[in-house]
């Protein structure tokens, strides 16, 4: 596996990348254009070297934000890769990110995140409780709230709380039902849908409801947010069909997937190993009838 500093680049070259947008590469072109050619001088061969001289400044600008990124964000996430989940890991982010610090949002987020994957979930909801997440805010925030809060209350048994969650985030359910581009990390919030109905399928018996799980784990898989997020090489789509394939009795494609799935966890670079260490874990889970949350 290539070094962790070199996967995060990767990582954050390639988010930057994916999410340029037309007029990211047309104005430093236009730019470049005009002071190669004097902005009165035009020739085809000035038009062609302010053009790819444009498209070299937006490529630099590019590797030097990511550089700028993976510096400021190495300490903290080194030890997420080395070590994964941990009470060392949160106790780094709380010094580096928490206490005493200016108060973000997204380090907000990712602070509950951790509560919820060292085994405290419950301190996970207690401090999104903390927190307002504004209407005006960035969408992926939303998600990224709505994910880790429902996920939470699944790990501690409390699908009231989830389904709370889920009747209150309507309105942003809907957006991504009708715009799944316009939220990052709207992955998030179906794959939180998944895992409720699941584990409303394993606590009451209700077949329904994993089965309605598969058919929106399908759908998912098929459309924009599954293509986008299967592009990052996630596989949490893959793994929770495993689940419900298995526990609706579909044997035979259980048996087919399996192996496939596997391999593609086992071969997988994310940016944290740790990442990976999880997904096996929850591969094993599965194979042993186990609900992976």
């Amino acid at each position: 596996m290539k070094s962790f500093t070199l996967r995060m680049f990767s990582r954050v070259f390639g988010t930057l990348i994916r999410g340029t947008k037309p007029h990211h590469i047309i104005i430093p072109m236009i730019a470049w254009i005009m002071l190669v050619n004097g902005f009165t001088r035009f020739s085809l061969i000035r038009i062609v070297i302010g053009a790819a001289a444009g498209l070299i400044f937006t490529l630099l600008w590019y590797i030097i934000g990511s550089i700028i990124i993976v510096q400021k964000n190495a300490k903290v996430y080194k030890v997420l890769d080395e070590q994964g989940f941990c009470m060392e890991y949160l106790r780094v982010y709380e010094h580096e990110r928490i206490t005493n610090k200016p108060f973000r949002l997204d380090y907000a987020l990712e602070y509950a995140e951790i509560f919820m994957n060292i085994g405290k979930p419950d301190e996970a909801i207690k401090y999104l409780n903390t927190l307002t997440i504004p209407a005006s805010a960035n969408p992926m925030f939303h998600a990224s709230y709505f994910y880790i809060y429902v996920m939470s209350a699944l790990k501690i048994n409390n699908l009231a709380i989830a389904e709370d969650m889920w009747n209150r985030s309507i309105e942003l359910i809907n957006r991504i039902s009708t715009n799944p581009a316009s939220v990052a990390n709207g992955y998030l919030v179906i794959l939180s849908m998944i895992y409720t109905d699941c584990f409303a399928a394993w606590q009451s018996g209700d077949k329904s409801r994993l089965e309605r799980a598969f058919q929106q784990t399908e759908f998912a898989m098929s459309g924009e947010i599954g293509k986008a997020y299967a592009v990052g090489g996630g596989n949490a789509f893959d793994i929770a069909r495993l689940y419900q394939l298995k526990t609706l009795g579909m044997t035979d494609r259980y048996n087919a997937l399996f192996p496939e799935v596997r391999a593609k966890v086992e071969s997988s670079e994310p940016m944290f190993a740790c990442l990976k260490t999880m997904e096996l874990e929850d591969l094993a889970q599965i194979q042993n009838g186990e609900l992976p949350i």
